[in-house]
């Protein structure tokens, strides 16, 4: 990632399904089994399950320990407009 150490893998985890309709168990595997074999970077956005899918990343994350391994890249106001 430009002049810096930081590697990021040729492929991106989206999470977009996260909680709707995969379930959070299901969740978990994928996102383990995508960590272990190298990718880093996880896309997801807060629009993605009404904001479930990332509490579903972070719980995972914080039950592996591996937070510090990914590079998390996420949207705001994803699509939804406030009057």
């Amino acid at each position: 990632m430009g002049r810096t150490s930081t590697k990021v893998s040729p492929f991106c985890l989206g999470t977009d399904e996260f909680d709707d309709p995969t379930q959070e168990k299901e969740c978990a595997k994928m996102l383990n089994r995508a960590i272990e074999a190298g990718i880093n970077l996880i896309d997801t956005g807060d629009a993605y399950a009404g904001g479930e899918g990332e509490s579903i990343i972070g719980r995972t994350l914080k039950e592996n320990g591996l937070h510090q391994s990914v590079l998390l890249s996420t949207k705001c106001d994803h699509g939804q407009r406030r009057s």
